[in-house]
């Protein structure tokens, strides 16, 4: 895919773009809130464009791209990027003492968390989060932080042999407003203290997942032990959190993890291109049907967003309108289609940028079938891809396993206004599209399986 080609399959979202030179190296980095009118904008001529754009867009080989889940993630991510690759003509990103930062005093008996605007690097025992774009951002995180794990603010030496007189704490209003776990009055042990620490680490390292399982466990011992006030506690944080508006996500960034999401971005690149899709397929929905000599047929749908998979939406389907003793893959694929989709359109939910089938010819044809016969109820057809005479212009393919073939709409569904190909496309094994596909439908294949194996248990168990 050449550099034109690379502009035009970018998509219309928040992300960090990477320019490279032809051997490879970062040389400038930015950040969008829609990538593809940003990187496009590169490329206009301007008469005040400087002789360094001039210079760094005639050097540019390569364009590779992330894309994040917002504007304010972007800026975030483009600064840790900048920081780490150091690109020659992110002049303005190299000084950071400008950008704030958190840091945890781990130097200390009783840690703070603190915000600070320069890095200095010659403390040892301090642990550095950041840099940060928006200091307003920081100071909300440091707020909340504040009201769910209640560090010390004072300036006072602690240590854990040693507290402050009682007269000295009595007015702070932290401690009086239980912001503060009152280490300075021996209120909170060195090893209690240091799991609210512990906490606020795993928080700032974006790992709100262990977070929230630690807490959980933690709220059940307490509840078990009957200490329900401290379990209420514990529970009213765990709230707290999930509903907390925008977390800031400060995960080190690792250069496998990079090549990652790089990847991932390649290849729906990669896959916009060579379907025609009319953008990149973003919101991806996959089907797969399972079943042995008819048994206990099920089906599944999973759903990948930006090359991820949103387990969230994933969703299960026992087929009811095959006899049991009958395996048919083609009409459980009708059924477990006509389900899916009849509710998106009855429900006016977003349609996906691409539905993808385990399966061949038949399957694709079956598919392609199914949604041209669907239709939006009245009064309305206004959304995208839907029109009175069904899904037409709803993009679906088919992959089949035996030799990671992909089946498009054939010459015969022309009328319904498909792309057509006589034969299916085969893509090299190292092909980012080819990949993603592949993971997109085993895991497919691996929830529907998983389905089946929790029936066929259940009905063991009920004989």
């Amino acid at each position: 895919m050449n550099l034109k080609e690379k502009l035009q399959n970018l998509p219309s979202v928040p992300g960090v773009y990477l320019m490279q030179d032809i051997s490879g190296k970062i040389i400038y980095i930015g950040k969008a809130t829609s990538l593809k009118k940003r990187v496009t904008s590169h490329f206009y001529p301007r008469a005040e464009q400087s002789m360094k754009n001039a210079i760094m867009l005639s050097q540019i080989a390569k364009i590779d791209y992330i894309v994040t889940k917002s504007e304010t993630e972007a800026l975030l991510l483009e600064s840790k990027l900048i920081k780490r690759y150091q690109p020659r003509y992110n002049i303005l990103w190299r000084d950071d003492k400008s950008y704030p930062h958190l840091i945890l005093t781990l130097n200390e008996d009783f840690p703070r968390l603190l915000l600070v605007r320069k890095r200095e690097g010659k403390e040892k025992n301090v642990r550095y989060f950041g840099p940060y774009t928006e200091v307003g951002q920081v100071r909300k995180t440091l707020r909340f932080l504040q009201r769910i794990f209640p560090l010390r603010l004072c300036k006072y030496s602690l240590t854990k042999d040693k507290s402050l007189p009682e007269k000295k704490v009595r007015s702070c209003l932290y401690y009086h407003i239980k912001q503060c776990s009152a280490p300075c009055l021996q209120e909170i042990s060195q090893e209690k203290y240091q799991e609210i620490v512990n906490k606020v680490t795993l928080f700032l390292e974006g790992k709100h997942e262990e977070l929230l399982n630690h807490l959980e466990k933690q709220m059940h011992q307490l509840a078990k032990g009957f200490a329900f006030e401290e379990a209420k506690k514990i529970r009213d944080t765990i709230s707290t959190i999930k509903n907390m508006s925008e977390r800031i996500d400060l995960r080190e960034i690792k250069e496998a993890d990079l090549m990652k999401k790089i990847k991932l971005t390649r290849g729906l690149s990669e896959l916009k291109k060579i379907l025609s899709l009319p953008k990149v397929p973003l919101h991806i929905e996959a089907f797969d049907v399972s079943n042995i000599f008819g048994n206990q047929a099920v089906g599944s749908l999973v759903v990948f967003e930006k090359g991820e998979p949103n387990k969230n939406l994933y969703r299960r389907y026992k087929i009811k309108a095959v006899p049991p003793n009958r395996r048919d893959d083609y009409a459980m694929i009708r059924e477990i289609l006509s389900r899916r989709y009849k509710r998106i359109l009855e429900e006016r939910e977003k349609l996906p940028d691409l539905i993808l089938i385990d399966g061949g010819k038949g399957h694709l044809t079956t598919a392609v079938e199914t949604l041209n016969s669907l239709h939006l109820p009245p009064p309305c057809h206004r959304f995208s891809g839907v029109s009175e005479r069904g899904l037409r212009k709803l993009p679906v393919i088919a992959l089949a396993k035996e030799k990671e073939e992909i089946y498009l709409p054939t010459e015969a569904l022309a009328k319904a206004g498909l792309p057509t190909r006589n034969e299916p496309l085969t893509l090299p094994a190292n092909s980012p599209a080819l990949q993603l596909l592949q993971r997109i439908r085993d895991e497919a294949h691996r929830f529907a399986l998983s389905y089946h194996k929790l029936l066929r248990k259940k009905e063991k168990f009920e004989k």
